[in-house]
This record gives structure tokens, sequence and C-alpha cells, in this order.
């Protein structure tokens, strides 16, 4: 009979000590709530495509380049009243762009003049500009020093084409970064929409 109190006395008290537990942890702004554990997470529950990524990044998120005027969706006839006419209009892999300086951008379709309607559907940054912090001709690790972690690293083509991309998803955007190999230095920047 004395275990069976000494039993039930152990358990109320434990019960005593978990709620108490609780309730100073709400008091000091934790917010557990009690119910069926979370399930372990997989890789495949932490996609790269789902992180979210703050901070000097935040432009991304609308399409634009921290230090230009310039966004997804602008006009070509707004980025050239800006800018004046480019050094080049060319064709790559679907579409034209136009090209100054250090900065290129891609349009929605293929046009034959500069005086032609489209909107710019990605821009390139090449090596020597600054974006968010970070120069064009920094390396992976440099880069994300900065940035932070980047929502995906690989290599992408084979032979010459081989290349290394660090890419940062933000919302429907994506800023890439360009690199020959996981430890070079970077020769370019894009920031284009997802295709959703």
């Amino acid at each position: 009979m004395q275990m069976k109190k000494f039993m039930i006395l152990t358990l109320v008290l434990v019960v005593a000590v978990t709620a108490s537990s609780c309730k100073a942890e709400t008091a000091l702004g934790l917010d557990i709530k009690l119910g069926a554990p979370e399930p372990a997470q997989t890789a495949t529950q932490n996609k790269p495509e789902e992180k979210v990524i703050q901070g000097k990044l935040e432009p991304v998120y609308e399409g634009k380049i921290d230090n230009l005027e310039f966004s997804i969706g602008d006009s070509l006839e707004k980025v050239i009243a800006e800018l004046g006419e480019p050094l080049e209009l060319a064709y790559f892999e679907g579409s034209s762009y136009i090209r100054y300086e250090n900065l290129s951008f891609m349009l929605d379709k293929v046009i034959e003049k500069t005086s032609d309607e489209a909107a710019v559907s990605g821009i390139i940054i090449s090596e020597g500009s600054e974006l968010y912090g970070v120069k064009v001709g920094m390396t992976p690790n440099e880069i994300k020093n900065i940035l932070g972690a980047a929502s995906q690293e690989y290599k992408d083509g084979e032979g010459d084409e081989e290349m290394w991309k660090l890419e940062y998803q933000c919302g429907d955007y994506s800023l890439t970064f360009f690199f020959n190999d996981s430890s070079s230095p970077s020769t370019s920047a894009y920031l284009n929409k997802l295709q959703l």
C-alpha cells in the first residue's frame, strides 16, 4: 500500500513540475504547443528552393538589382531612355539581349532593332561590378560569407562548357553567380524570374 501511494505521489509531482515548466517557458515568450511530434525532416522536405533568404538580397524578391534603376519586367524603352543606345543588340537562346559596358539585359522576345517593343526578362552583371554588397569577381566562399548560404550550389555542363553555379532563390526570382570551378572568381551574375 505504501508503494502505491509513493507511485501516485511521484506521478503527481512529475505532472506538476511539467505543467509549471511549460508555464515558465510561455512567460519567457516561448510559444510551446503540445501535440503530436513533428516528423523528422528529410532531404526532400527541406528543398533548397524553399529556403527564405533575407537581408541584403531583399531587392531580389522584387526582381531588382540593388544599385540599378531597372527591374525584371521593365520596358526596353525605359532602359534605353536611361542608359542610351546599347553597345550591342544580339540574339541568344531564343531571345534578344542588349549589352552595355558591364551590364546586359535579356529581353522577353526576339527583336530586330532597339526601337521595337520588348521587356526585360533577365539582368546580367559582368566582372568588376558590385551588387548586394558583393563584387562580381569574388570566389563562392567570399560571396557566401557576405550573402549567406546559397539555395543551390552545383556544377553544370561538361567539358569546355563546364561551370560552377551559386544560386540564391528569392520568391519568384533567382540570382545566380557563375564561376569556372568551385573555388575560382565569379565571372558574372544573372538575375531572372523563375519559370513556374
